[in-house]
């Protein structure tokens, strides 16, 4: 399997009834663009309806003797305004983060943990970024150890499960967060290390965690709360990194593509947790990988970009839930690849940033709206 954290560019309304028949025109427009380019960055829709787009990575020429692209990370953050289309500067972290976490807490401040800075550093720094103030503030207390391309799930009791990630590998340790106090404290550890992987908060207050690079790339396992410890469930058909999963209105979990030892995947499943089992279902119409999965208001799954292993694409496509199958749903207007998407209160989805690989890399700030 290809190691994907030393790829240089690496670092989850409108309802569609006939959503094969939408052209591009009439689903994706562009917005304001960005203040940076970013890719491998978060946005995190806050409760005043604004978007808090936060760190990333970018490529940028660098010329003393010659000219040669670099990567470096950022420790800019960002606001995008439905109201007015447009991004405006917000605070800066303390750290340049890229393959961090960021989590709305019950309070309303965003939780940003973790991640590298591209140069060899990586953090168990977080810091709080308070919406109405702008500013980022450290927290004292530190992670039990650096974490990269971990998961932070936000769990019932407004705590929040940080997993996996490390530095330069997969580990398996986690702990929780406690907004009250503010302090890291271990719990039980995965039953194998993953980074690249997704967790997701179930209907019955569990965390599944599927995937990625480490030991398990096809192996799920289930957090319980009450006990703070992980237990194997069901395996996924296929193994799995730079995957997504997105809980559906029924609360099963949809599983799409994602990297995998025989190459990328157009394949999906859904893990049903009433039985601990993957079931495949429809297969996408493109392969994909760091792609983005958001679902809409009217519980159907918009999947856009990505990259199939060779190009970047601008293409996207609806999981229908009542049928398992995808329907392709126009193109954006920029291929895009590590980027990110954000439901808005309005049932629009804002796509921001990412990379095009056709060529020359190139970092993006465009941004634009699925309707």
């Amino acid at each position: 399997m290809r190691p994907l954290l030393i790829l240089p560019f690496l670092a989850v309304s409108v309802c569609i009834n006939n959503a094969s028949s939408q052209t591009a025109a009439n689903v994706f427009s562009s917005t304001g663009t960005m203040l940076t380019t970013r890719e491998g960055h978060t946005a995190t829709l806050l409760k005043n309806g604004k978007v808090l787009v936060v760190g990333g990575m970018h490529w940028t020429t660098v010329c003393t003797l010659r000219c040669t692209e670099q990567l470096s990370a950022l420790a800019s953050a960002e606001l995008y305004d439905p109201a007015t289309g447009k991004f405006t500067q917000t605070g800066k972290m303390s750290a340049r983060r890229v393959f961090h976490t960021a989590t709305l807490l019950s309070s309303g401040k965003v939780l940003v943990a973790g991640g590298d800075n591209r140069s060899g550093f990586t953090f168990d720094s977080a810091e709080l970024y308070d919406p109405v103030t702008g500013v980022f503030t450290v927290i004292g207390n530190k992670m039990t150890i650096k974490r990269s391309a971990h998961t932070a799930t936000r769990l019932a009791n407004g705590k929040v499960l940080i997993a996996g990630g490390g530095t330069g590998g997969a580990t398996s340790t986690a702990e929780i967060f406690d907004p009250t106090t503010k302090t890291f404290t271990p719990t039980g550890h995965m039953r194998v290390g993953r980074f690249f992987f997704t967790a997701t908060l179930l209907g019955n207050g569990r965390v599944l965690m599927a995937g990625g690079s480490g030991a398990g790339p096809s192996t799920a396992e289930l957090f319980s709360p009450a006990t703070g410890t992980f237990a194997f469930t069901g395996s996924m058909a296929f193994d799995r990194i730079s995957h997504t999963a997105t809980m559906l209105t029924s609360g099963a979990v949809l599983i799409t593509g994602g990297a995998s030892s025989t190459g990328v995947l157009a394949a999906a499943e859904l893990y049903h947790p009433s039985t601990g089992i993957f079931t495949q279902t429809g297969s996408m119409q493109s392969r994909r990988e760091r792609h983005t999965a958001t679902r809409l208001n009217d519980g159907t799954v918009l999947v856009t970009g990505g990259t199939n292993g060779s190009s970047t694409l601008s293409s996207a496509e609806l999981f229908h839930p009542t049928s398992g199958s995808f329907t392709p749903v126009g193109h954006m207007e920029t291929v895009r690849a590590e980027h990110a998407a954000a439901l808005l209160t309005n049932g629009d989805v804002l796509i921001t940033g990412g990379i095009n690989t056709n060529g020359a890399l190139k970092s993006l700030a465009t941004a634009e709206l699925f309707h």
